[in-house]
């Protein structure tokens, strides 16, 4: 369900809204930054609507003053 749910937000996202691609050298690159958004940049519901990246700063920062404080 989850590869669905990416799929179609993927061909929603990008594929449909920035059509045409003239071949797959322009939709290769297209892909690879809208991967690169969708596992770093977007909200995340389950993550408080915040982005990966902040949440695993603060999560090894959170990591560090455990240690510190031991």
């Amino acid at each position: 369900a989850m590869a669905e749910s990416a799929d179609g937000a993927y061909k929603t996202e990008l594929v449909w809204r920035r059509k045409p691609f003239h071949d797959l050298k322009d939709l290769g690159p297209a892909t690879f930054r809208w991967v690169s958004w969708w596992n770093s940049k977007r909200l995340y519901q389950s993550l408080g609507y915040k982005m990966p990246e902040a949440v695993e700063t603060e999560y090894y920062a959170n990591q560090e003053m455990q240690v510190v404080s031991l």
